[in-house]
């Protein structure tokens, strides 16, 4: 908050602005005018102009300007494959000529420089929300293989969709005298919605079983190999899984030297968080790694 706010903002009157800080947060890509976040903030857009500059320092259209600018460097960084075009355009950036000139102008270096010498020194100290500077606490294991049975979900990355699939797929497995307390259930996702924000998502809800354990219906059976992971121990409400992932993959990885490895990212969740009174998750975010 500006240090000239003269007026402590009460707790309803924060969420209202969170909220919008969230939303350009996690739809940096799309079309984001100041009329959509207003009505997200449930203010006229005058009163919400003025008073997210208030509270955050920084104006609606700075706000997502800066998010859009530190996404598309954190995927320079991290997916060499993708053209300074692509990176433009899944960025929410109209143009590559646009998207070169605002770059350099916050960064202080063109796209393609960043990319090849000064990003990965900087890389590190970028965050959407000045919540989010505190560094992860990763670890590097060495997972085994595991053999799964599981339900995919293809539409947007919704955690409402996976629930309701975790739920068919676990009744599934009480059906088949499948389900005790100790049965791991396994998140894994396919693609990737920041890069591709515009395309289904790929998620598969798992439950891990034995050899003998076979398909039926919607329910099907594959393997994760085992190999390097990079592991994140995660304790929030389920909406920030997104928020955790996105951090451990633009901003740890590139920062110490790893690429995403060629298979799905996999979530281990320790609880079920409707039987937690505030609704909190336990889970660990693992990711694939390799050298850069």
């Amino acid at each position: 908050m500006c240090a000239n706010h003269s007026v402590v903002p009460d707790k309803e009157y924060q969420a209202h602005l969170e909220r919008a800080a969230g939303y350009i947060r996690d739809h940096y890509a799309e079309e984001l005018s100041l009329d959509k976040l207003a009505a997200i903030a449930h203010y006229s857009k005058y009163h919400f102009h003025r008073l997210f500059h208030e509270h955050f320092g920084e104006t609606v259209n700075d706000r997502v300007r800066r998010v859009r600018l530190e996404q598309a460097a954190r995927r320079l960084i991290n997916d060499f494959d993708a053209s300074i075009d692509e990176v433009a355009a899944s960025c929410g950036f109209s143009s590559a000529q646009y998207f070169a000139r605002e770059f350099k102008s916050h960064f202080g270096h063109s796209p393609s420089s960043f990319r090849t010498g000064s990003g990965r020194e900087n890389i590190a100290s970028l965050s959407d929300d000045p919540g989010e500077s505190t560094p992860l606490q990763v670890k590097i294991k060495e997972l085994p293989p595991y053999r799964v049975a599981y339900i995919r979900v293809i539409g947007p990355d919704d955690s409402a969709l996976h629930v309701q699939a975790l739920k068919r797929l676990l009744t599934w497995a009480d059906t088949n005298g499948l389900y005790n307390e100790q049965i791991q259930v396994i998140g894994a996702g396919w693609s990737d919605s920041e890069k591709s924000p515009s395309d289904p998502f790929v998620f598969d809800v798992c439950l891990v079983v034995s050899e003998d354990v076979q398909a039926e219906g919607e329910i099907g059976i594959q393997y994760f190999p085992g190999g390097p992971y990079a592991v994140l121990y995660c304790e929030d409400v389920l909406e920030a899984n997104n928020r955790q992932g996105r951090r451990l993959y633009y901003e740890w990885m590139p920062a110490n030297g790893y690429r995403m490895g060629d298979w799905p990212f996999l979530i281990f969740y320790g609880n079920d968080p409707e039987a937690n009174p505030r609704k909190i998750a336990i889970w660990d975010i693992c990711l694939p790694i390799r050298p850069l």
